[in-house]
């Protein structure tokens, strides 16, 4: 779920629509038990609507971390590795909320 006063914020509406499709599919996955560690394949992407071209979906990334919205964890390879990332909760209050829960 996203928060209305997220979607309200001058920082979501000065993404990009791309970006703003690949944080909801980073949200769909974010899972507080796995530390927030998400990873999210561009073939998971591919199929979506408006997300179908390749530039786009890493453009789209690249926004986002660029703004502060996700966080790479761990930078991977075309054959070894898989890149990770962290969703910051800087402009999503609802991902603070339960970062904080995890804490208790």
């Amino acid at each position: 779920m996203l928060p209305i006063e997220m979607l309200n914020s001058p920082e979501w509406k000065a993404l990009s629509p791309a970006a703003k499709l690949v944080y909801v599919y980073f949200k769909k996955n974010f899972n507080i038990d796995k530390n927030g560690k998400i990873r999210l394949y561009h073939s998971e992407l591919r199929g979506v609507r408006g997300l179908t071209n390749s530039r786009t979906r890493c453009r789209a990334f690249k926004e986002l971390e660029q703004k502060g919205w996700i966080i790479r964890t761990t930078c991977g390879g075309l054959y070894r590795y898989f890149n990770d990332y962290t969703i910051t909760g800087k402009f999503d209050p609802s991902i603070s909320w339960l970062s904080a829960m995890k804490g208790r």
